[in-house]
């Protein structure tokens, strides 16, 4: 979707709608924009289903059990939700591209850490 050009708001709506949230998404940003699909999919702590809001909770998660994961781990969750949290009003000051990108690395260390021995 960050590739193709312009605002067709078929292809946005087709993302809230493969999340289940379509509903949700009208009542509080009607037009299915790049840019309202990206705050409500990426950043929205009302939407349970965002990026930030995952990250937040599973941050609170470990939080919570904190003596009994690895140091990495913790770091690692919580670089993701400073990132996170410090991209929220300017998408990271990068390409939509670029964030996502950094997004899913993230992901990927995370799992690594977390497999590790």
């Amino acid at each position: 979707m960050l590739d193709l050009p312009g605002e067709d708001a078929e292809q946005w709506a087709a993302l809230v709608h493969a999340s289940g949230d379509r509903v949700a998404f009208r009542e509080r940003y009607g037009e299915a924009t790049q840019s309202n699909v990206v705050r409500f999919l990426t950043f929205d702590l009302d939407n349970p289903n965002s990026i930030a809001r995952c990250v937040q909770g599973a941050r609170e998660n470990a939080r919570s059990v904190r003596d009994t994961i690895s140091s990495e781990m913790w770091e690692q969750i919580n670089t993701m939700y400073w990132f996170l949290d410090s991209s929220r009003n300017s998408l990271g000051g990068e390409p939509l591209f670029e964030f996502f990108h950094r997004v899913r690395m993230a992901c990927h260390l995370f799992q690594g850490v977390r497999m590790s021995p």
